[in-house]
């Protein structure tokens, strides 16, 4: 019996080096998750399933794969509507998170500046896992699914080219986690983002986040709705392991 072939991706990969180009990047990328690779999975599982002739257990495990695989990748920049997936559909363990509250909630007022942006507030710390100190969270070892909200504004070079982004960073093995957010000002102008970045990650050991700002100019600022009292930096996290 012959089975689906998976067509190799044979673009190039999104870059947080080279945010001029991550938008098509990640576009062209996530158009050959939906056109390929999770309709190939999909036809894969069923002929996998019709070779192992009604192994129940089985072929309960190959389709849910198939399922999981099909929202393995979730990306949204500036609410582009050919390339926003919806936040309910989010990679393969994050359907425990969708069905409760999160286990940790900080938020941090806006007006960030460029660097570590403010996380101040923990209002909620299911088993006192986290812990919070200059702006900087600490969890335990385990996997997470995160969870990250921020807002961009440009004030100044309006209709330039100079971006910035907003990332979930981890200071502990120095990478980043999740794109949050990412705009230029040839396209922003000085309207309000607000945009959002989930992942699932595994830590080993104990690890410290930060949600941090780079930007082109000193013109971009993280207050959505330009009042710095306003909540505008959230991080939820959800322990699945």
């Amino acid at each position: 019996m012959s089975f689906t072939e998976i067509t190799p991706y044979d673009g190039q990969l999104p870059s947080s080096s080279d945010p001029a180009s991550f938008d098509g990047r990640a576009s062209a990328l996530m158009s050959w998750l939906v056109a390929n690779f999770a309709p190939e999975i999909q036809a894969l599982a069923v002929e996998i399933a019709t070779a192992l002739n009604g192994e129940e257990d089985t072929l309960a495990a190959v389709q849910a794969l198939a399922d999981s695989l099909k929202s393995a990748a979730h990306y949204n920049a500036n609410d582009d509507e050919d390339f926003t997936v919806d936040p309910n559909a989010l990679p393969t363990r994050s359907a425990v998170a969708s069905s409760r509250a999160p286990d940790i909630l900080i938020t941090g007022a806006g007006d960030g500046t460029s660097g570590t942006l403010t996380l101040d507030m923990i209002e909620r710390n299911v088993g006192g896992a986290a812990s919070l100190s200059s702006n900087a969270v600490t969890l335990p070892a385990g996997e997470y699914y995160f969870e990250a909200h921020a807002g961009l504004r440009l004030s100044s070079n309006i209709g330039s080219i100079e971006s910035a982004y907003v990332e979930l960073y981890d200071t502990t093995n120095s990478e980043r986690i999740a794109l949050v957010a990412w705009g230029r000002g040839d396209e922003l102008g000085d309207s309000a983002s607000r945009t959002f970045g989930c992942c699932v990650s595994y830590f080993a050991s104990s690890v410290t986040i930060e949600m941090t700002l780079t930007r082109g100019s000193s013109g971009w600022t993280t207050s959505s709705l330009g009042n710095s009292d306003d909540r505008d930096h959230i991080l939820k996290i959800w322990r699945l392991a």
